[in-house]
């Protein structure tokens, strides 16, 4: 009985982790536009949005607000998004790097 007194915190924790980059991917492809034309229309070189696809590049505040003029999410959408990733990352790394730090050095396995 007690328990139906307390109040319940749902957490979702995915075991994936998504970079803005492949939202914007689906946004271009949602839109109808190639990379080369938000290239053209952002002023932004080709290969940053290539690496901003791959997760690879930091979106910045002007990146993002850039974004949010041709893609129509907001600014702090992207930014949010930006963050989530990063602290995602972050995290991963210390787990494996726990991971390698307990396991026996005769164990070989690829995180």
């Amino acid at each position: 009985m007690a328990r139906d007194k307390e109040k319940q915190i749902w957490v979702f924790n995915p075991d994936y982790i998504v970079s803005p980059g492949e939202i914007l991917k689906d946004d271009l492809e949602a839109i109808g536009m190639t990379r080369v034309d938000l290239s053209e229309k952002t002023s932004l070189a080709k290969k940053t949005i290539n690496e901003i696809l791959k997760g690879k590049a930091t979106l910045t505040p002007s990146t993002a607000i850039l974004l949010s003029r041709i893609v129509g999410r907001s600014e702090m959408f992207w930014l949010n998004l930006e963050a989530i990733y990063q602290t995602a990352l972050i995290k991963e790394k210390r787990i494996r790097r726990k991971l390698r730090a307990s396991c026996p050095k005769s164990v070989h396995f690829v995180l």
